[in-house]
């Protein structure tokens, strides 16, 4: 699976943004690979700021 380079900032809370996010997106049906993608997009977000409370909510994901 591809992924996105982005600016890292902090990785604070990367790996716990993955783990939620995959697990909802799975939660809600998805196929395993999707879930993936959307927890590394998840991730991707929550490395680009500082601190794991400013990362982004899934609002801004889908």
């Amino acid at each position: 699976m591809s992924s996105q380079k982005v600016e890292v900032t902090d990785t604070t809370g990367a790996a716990i943004h993955s783990m939620v996010h995959s697990h909802v997106a799975l939660a809600e049906g998805k196929a395993l690979e999707e879930a993936v993608a959307f927890a590394n997009k998840a991730a991707s977000f929550s490395v680009q700021k500082l601190g794991a409370q400013s990362a982004a909510c899934r609002g801004v994901l889908v």
